[in-house]
């Protein structure tokens, strides 16, 4: 049976592989194969995080474009998805530096402005 497994959001349950998930998450696998646990709690999170979450899981890549990125990131941290953290972290840190540079050049063209006054 391929959905298997079912994710309580805060809005709903949402279904999913045991084996998808196993294979992204040491806690999941866990808790589902060796627990024998079929109802995971992510009371916590909106049914379109868990959705989002499993997207990445199933595909192997996040879209950094949506929303939930935090809500996300928080999942993949308490259930040990590393590879969503650090994609996640690393989109944050490509985000922070990019404003840094703009802010930068936006400064540096406001004083040039300035003084050309």
């Amino acid at each position: 049976q391929s959905n298997n497994v079912t994710l309580d959001s805060a809005d709903g349950p949402v279904q999913a592989s045991a084996i998808v998930l196993s294979l992204n998450s040491p806690v999941i696998k866990e808790q589902v194969l060796h627990g024998e646990k079929t109802n995971l709690d992510f009371q916590g999170y909106s049914e379109e995080s868990v959705r989002l979450f499993l997207q990445a899981c199933y595909q192997g890549r996040l879209d950094m474009e949506k929303e939930n990125m935090a809500h996300i990131h928080k999942i993949s941290h308490t259930y040990q998805v590393y590879w969503i953290t650090e994609a996640v972290l690393n989109d944050y840190r490509n985000r922070v530096k990019r404003c840094a540079e703009t802010t930068y050049c936006f400064r540096n063209c406001t004083l040039f402005v300035q003084r050309s006054r």
